[in-house]
Order: structure tokens, then C-alpha cells, then sequence
């Protein structure tokens, strides 16, 4: 005896407990993220906030007015009208 032995198999024994000890790490990590992505997912808001689509609808509001379909007129009552919904 050596000292070196490690059993009936050798050093296969030693790399297939290797491989099984990092698939092991592997199912480990791929669990955590897992658990990370749904949460993030779970914890995302389900609307968009307030301001960014009132952003958009000034943007749309500003396109009308500048292809012409609708007057200035409209145009003013209706940016009050979004800005006075917004400050809520």
C-alpha cells in the first residue's frame, strides 16, 4: 500500500464524483436565478406609471396638432387637460 489508492475504481471514482459535484452546483445556481427572474417578474408594476404615459400622449397630442388635425384652439384645451391629469 502506497497510501494513494482511492478505492476499487481509482482515480475514475475521484472524476466522476467531480462531475456529479458540479451538475449538483450547476442545478444549484440554475435554481437561485430562477427564483430571482420570478420574483422580478412578480414584483414588476402591471400599468405604466402616470407620468410616462402622459409623456406619450403629449407626444401624440403634439403630432395632431402638427399634421393639422386638430386647431390650436383644441390643441391648448387639450394640453390643459393632460397637464391639469398629470399633476394628480
Amino acid at each position: 500500500m502506497t497510501g494513494f489508492e482511492y478505492g476499487m475504481m481509482g482515480y475514475m471514482g475521484l472524476l466522476v464524483f467531480l462531475f456529479f459535484l458540479l451538475i449538483k452546483i450547476a442545478v444549484l445556481v440554475a435554481a437561485i436565478w430562477l427564483v430571482v427572474v420570478l420574483i422580478k417578474w412578480m414584483r414588476r408594476p402591471l400599468t405604466k406609471p402616470k407620468a410616462e404615459s402622459a409623456d406619450k400622449s403629449l407626444q401624440i397630442l403634439r403630432e395632431r396638432f402638427a399634421r393639422g388635425e386638430i386647431s390650436e384652439e383644441e390643441y391648448q384645451t387639450m394640453k390643459k387637460i393632460l397637464d391639469d391629469s398629470n399633476r394628480e
